[in-house]
C-alpha cells in the first residue's frame, strides 16, 4: 500500500494494485479491454489477443499493424485469481482513474491510456511504465534495495506467486 500512495495517477494504481491482485504479466495488464473486466462480480479476465471472438470489434480503433504487435506469453486461462486487499484497491483506483483520468473519447476499447489517449500499449514504456514504478518504489524501499534487488514490475508477479504458496490452502 505505500507503494501505491506513491502512485502519481490513479491509473498507475490501478496498475501496481491489479498486477499484485492477480499475478498477471505488466504485457497481459497493458492489453486489458473494457470487456475483460465484470464490475459487478469483481472479475478480470486475461483473454489472449489472438483469441477473441470479434477480433476487429475488440481491438476497434487499430490498424492491422497494431492488432498484430499484441503479444501474448503463453497464459492457458483466461480466469484470474485476485488476492485481497489489492483486489478491492484495484477497483477503488480504477473508480477514480475512470473519474478523473480516463478518456472517454478515446477511439479504442483498452481500458488503460497514456498520452493522447492512446492505448498505454502502444506508448513509450520505459516513460510511462518503468519509471513511475521504480520512483515509487525507491521512495519506499531506498535505492540501497532497488539495485541489487532489481525491484521491477515483474515483482508484484512474484509477491503474488509466494503469497499463493505460502498463505492460500492448496492440494499440492
Amino acid at each position: 500500500s505505500s507503494l501505491v500512495e506513491r502512485a502519481t495517477c490513479y491509473r498507475d494504481a490501478a496498475i501496481w494494485c491489479l498486477l499484485a491482485a492477480t499475478g498477471l504479466r505488466i504485457s497481459e495488464v497493458l492489453q486489458l479491454l473494457w470487456e475483460d473486466i465484470d464490475f459487478l462480480e469483481g472479475k478480470v479476465y486475461a483473454i489472449n489477443p489472438k483469441e477473441r471472438e470479434e477480433i476487429k470489434l475488440s481491438y476497434i480503433g487499430l490498424g492491422e499493424i497494431e492488432i498484430n504487435r499484441l503479444s501474448w506469453k503463453g497464459r492457458r486461462t483466461k480466469f484470474t485469481f485476485l488476492i485481497e486487499p489489492y483486489a478491492k484497491m484495484f477497483f477503488e483506483a480504477l473508480a477514480l482513474y475512470m473519474r478523473y483520468e480516463y478518456d472517454a473519447k478515446a477511439t479504442h476499447n483498452f481500458i488503460f491510456q497514456g498520452a493522447d489517449a492512446k492505448p498505454l500499449r502502444f506508448c513509450d514504456y520505459k516513460f510511462n511504465v518503468i519509471r513511475p514504478f521504480q520512483s515509487a518504489a525507491t521512495e519506499v524501499l531506498g535505492k540501497d534495495f532497488i539495485k541489487p534487488y532489481k525491484m521491477k514490475l515483474h515483482s508484484l508477479r512474484h509477491s503474488f506467486c509466494v503469497f499463493l504458496k505460502n498463505f492460500i490452502l492448496h492440494t499440492e
